[in-house]
């Protein structure tokens, strides 16, 4: 008997370590599901510092156009496009100066190249772009004497998509 219980102690005792190696090494597994959310920020307009017209102009002679454009977006934007408008509307604009009988639209020609020079160029996030136009407000020889000394403001618009 006493066989006996030298063999049921060696058995229980490898029992008792395999059942706890195996408690040891057990683990459920877990999984989860859930859901993440994005919000998409609203784009803001460009806008514009400075004036457009830098240099004085007279009969003949043109004055390279400064545009400071300013994006307030957190990507960056391409330009596809700008205009100078002369017809002032809502944008704003008009002639001003020491006489109102300027014949400014006879006297100024503004750039159509103006759009070309402007697309494709790339505005940094959160940044600015200063675009120097040549040639892009011109008087022609049909400005009377009151354009003299006058200040001539004409729209700027430009449109550009993100990059």
């Amino acid at each position: 008997m006493r066989k006996s219980v030298k063999h049921a102690a060696v058995v229980g005792a490898a029992l008792a370590v395999t059942v706890g190696a195996g408690a040891a090494y057990a683990a459920w597994s877990v999984r989860g599901a859930g859901n993440i959310e994005a919000s998409a920020t609203n784009a803001q307009a460009l806008n514009f510092d400075g004036t457009v017209t830098v240099g004085d102009l007279y009969p003949g002679g043109s004055a390279t156009g400064k545009v400071t454009i300013n994006n307030p977006n957190p990507f960056p934007v391409k330009l596809t496009g700008m205009t100078l408008q002369k017809s002032f509307g809502n944008l704003g604009g008009g002639v001003s100066g020491k006489d109102s009988g300027c014949n400014a639209d006879e006297a100024i020609v503004l750039s159509p190249n103006v759009g070309a020079l402007a697309a494709g160029k790339e505005v940094p996030k959160n940044g600015q772009l200063i675009l120097e136009v040549p040639a892009a407000v011109t008087m022609t020889n049909k400005a009377n004497d009151f354009c003299q000394g006058a200040k001539f403001t004409y729209a700027v618009t430009v449109n550009g998509v993100s990059a």
